[in-house]
């Protein structure tokens, strides 16, 4: 039986410099390509890390270093822990995700399931941006619930 080689690239972006952020994603990534392994497919797996960058800017050296080397349609397979770690704009977003798959990759996120297409392989631009929206809007909340309380606390003292 012909062993088959599945090329991945990985992408990792944690807007501060935190190893614990990287590693806790690294090991989700890790475990996802693992699964991969079950059909007995070799995997030759290289990671993109942007360490200390927003996802509101899409200037990142190896963000930009993936979109090069992709377009040698190198990689079969593009893994991302979540869609915001690609870009916070969904116009972005959705960009550069059609430019990956346009270089013959699939790109797959582990946490975003409902972001993918019918196919499985992509985002789409609203549904990314309803899902950010909702995200900004709870963290929005708890963070409004978390002054509120440091208010109340800062007046009983």
């Amino acid at each position: 039986m012909t062993q088959i080689t599945k090329n991945i690239a990985v992408y990792i972006r944690t807007a501060t410099t935190d190893e614990a952020a990287v590693n806790k994603r690294r090991i989700d990534l890790n475990e996802y390509t693992a699964e991969l392994t079950h059909n007995g497919e070799q995997l030759k797996i290289e990671e993109y890390t942007d360490l200390g960058y927003g996802g509101n800017t899409m200037d990142r050296p190896a963000l930009t270093k993936l979109v090069s080397d992709s377009q040698s349609g190198i990689y079969d397979l593009i893994v991302v822990t979540d869609s915001l770690q690609l870009s916070c704009n969904s116009d972005d977003a959705d960009d550069l995700v059609r430019t990956l798959e346009n270089a013959g990759s699939v790109v797959e996120f582990l946490s975003d399931p409902q972001l993918l297409t019918d196919a499985g392989h992509s985002i789409d631009g609203k549904k990314m941006a309803d899902f950010a929206k909702t995200q900004h809007n709870y963290y929005t909340y708890i963070i409004d619930k978390m002054d509120e309380e440091m208010k109340k606390n800062d007046k009983a003292d």
